[in-house]
């Protein structure tokens, strides 16, 4: 890679250290593990699958946040807007629609 490509591929993803610098993007990517890992011990599938995809589009909205932040394109931003969608979706869905787990009252 040249020094100018290098440049400008730095310049693009700059946003990166600005977000990981007040703690929130830490907090949210911890909060969607600690998401995933809930669902894992409850071993169902769908709670499992949901959660996967909630956090992966966490992590991509991040990226493409950061990307927009760097060029400004519109393929970022609508990229942006639809995985963090979709993340509210799993997890929206991972909420209501997956059924409560029973326990004993005894």
């Amino acid at each position: 890679m040249t020094r100018e490509a290098v440049r400008i591929r730095h310049r693009e993803y700059a946003a990166t250290g600005v977000a990981c610098q007040d703690g929130s993007i830490q907090l949210i990517v911890l909060a969607s593990i600690s998401v995933l890992i809930r669902a894992i011990t409850t071993r169902r599938a769908l709670q499992i699958v949901l959660a996967i995809i909630g956090l992966i589009g966490v992590v991509s909205a991040w990226t493409s946040g950061a990307g927009f932040v760097g060029d400004g394109a519109d393929s970022a931003s609508f990229s942006m807007a639809t995985t963090t969608a979709l993340a509210i979706a799993a997890y929206a869905t991972a909420l209501f629609a997956v059924p409560a787990v029973q326990t004993d009252k005894s």
